[in-house]
């Protein structure tokens, strides 16, 4: 979600869908493996979550330093339009919104703790979660639209090379932060 905050603000809501598809592709992927049950597996081994763990706060890191990268450089409205314009011509926000979230596993345990306690094994599985995913996906999307839209907010009022530098700034320290949460987490 703050991935998708920080696009809006910096990009336009129509770069921070991109991060969404990213995100909803990776959660179908999470839900798709709990329900199959390789989630549980995947959940009783510590080493392929701490691999995962690892591989979340490196990007996270990775994610933070670019970030901070971008405040140095935009010293001068010329950088940072420039900084800008090739930022907008990538097509990395689908895979920074894919990567960030197959590397939370919360997305795991969500699908594998909540779903099943939804499911009548009496009745059809398939119709059931088809209906669970997508009555999922509908209320992530109205949460995820919430915060671009927020995101399309705070851009309108942050014009200058000034205070989007500091955005940079923020998201940069947010990224090493979560970073941070994640390598803490037991």
């Amino acid at each position: 979600m703050l991935l998708g905050l920080a696009v809006a603000t910096q990009h336009g809501v129509r770069r921070s869908l991109y991060v969404g598809g990213g995100v909803l592709i990776a959660f179908s992927i999470f839900a798709i493996v709990s329900l199959s049950g390789i989630g549980v597996l995947v959940l009783a081994e510590p080493r392929i979550l701490m691999l995962l763990q690892w591989f979340g706060i490196f990007y996270l890191a990775w994610l933070g330093t670019q970030a901070l990268l971008r405040f140095k450089a935009a010293t001068s409205d010329q950088s940072l339009s420039n900084a800008v314009r090739s930022a907008e011509k990538s097509s990395s926000f689908f895979r920074h919104g894919f990567l960030m979230s197959l590397s939370n596993m919360n997305a795991v345990l969500f699908f594998s703790a909540i779903f099943p306690q939804f499911i009548d094994a009496s009745a059809p599985i398939t119709p059931q979660v088809t209906l669970l995913y997508c009555t999922f996906c509908v209320c992530w999307l109205v949460a995820f639209l919430s915060y671009a839209v927020v995101g399309a907010i705070i851009r309108r009022y942050v014009h200058g090379a000034s205070a989007t530098r500091w955005l940079h700034l923020l998201s940069g320290t947010v990224y090493f932060a979560a970073a941070g949460m994640l390598g803490l987490r037991r």
